[in-house]
């Protein structure tokens, strides 16, 4: 299993607009790594938002987001078929952030 290397967005500028193009297959930078002994799948993915902060200055922000799971064979061939695990996200809650609480939330991979 392996995945297309990643292109960060372009930043484009017209008169006072800023926004970024998001092109390619791999857009939000996607990591992948695979153990076809275990079958454990890992990698980090890249969020992006953008937004104009009080003084009316424009922002580009990225988040590395982490998941995880494990991929699982068809019982009657023996083929990596479809993966299952999970996701984190870092809270931005002031008041949760002492406790690093990280919602989680569902990934599903399929195999070619």
């Amino acid at each position: 299993m392996k995945i297309v290397r990643g292109q960060k967005p372009v930043k484009l500028r017209e008169g006072d607009e800023t926004w970024y193009e998001y092109e390619g297959e791999n857009p939000n930078m996607v990591t992948l790594s695979f153990s076809s002994r275990t079958g454990i799948f890992k990698g980090k993915y890249t969020l992006y938002y953008d937004y104009y902060d009080a003084n009316g200055r424009f922002q580009h922000k990225t988040l590395k987001v982490p998941y995880a799971g494990v991929m699982l064979t068809d019982p009657w061939t023996g083929v990596l078929q479809q993966g299952y695990g999970h996701t984190l996200f870092p809270s931005n809650d002031p008041e949760l952030k002492a406790y690093k609480i990280k919602p989680s939330f569902p990934v599903n991979l399929w195999a070619p």
